[in-house]
């Protein structure tokens, strides 16, 4: 299972998975009806919100992938490309950032790849 519990003190760490772990201060739900997939708080407000946009993506992937719809999957093949890129320039706009910033994101990028891959 890739998430314990996000209900814990500042304090305590959170081990999300067996190579991640966050600080429950240092997580932000995904959205109120799904607390399954933490994403961490970073500093600079884009990087945050590219954060929330890629969890809504990595969802949309995973029921995309289960529909098992060839043409469904044709289509989201561009939005699939279009997230590689925007992950990129994400990671420029880390190189201005503390090199914690940049191991936040990596460690986030890698959680979602465990997340996608254990729903689909």
């Amino acid at each position: 299972m890739l998430v314990s519990s996000i209900a814990v003190s500042a304090k305590e760490t959170i081990n999300y998975s067996d190579k991640i772990q966050y600080k429950s201060s240092e997580i932000v739900a995904a959205d109120s009806t799904k607390p399954d997939f933490p994403i961490p708080k970073f500093t600079n407000p884009e990087v945050q919100k590219f954060a929330r946009q890629y969890i809504s993506y990595i969802r949309t992937a995973v029921a995309v992938e289960k529909s098992k719809d060839p043409a469904r999957i044709k289509n989201f093949q561009p939005k699939a490309a279009d997230f590689q890129k925007r992950v990129l320039k994400i990671y420029e706009k880390l190189k201005t950032l503390p090199p914690s910033e940049v191991k936040k994101f990596s460690d986030f990028l890698q959680q979602s790849a465990y997340y996608y891959m254990g729903r689909k």
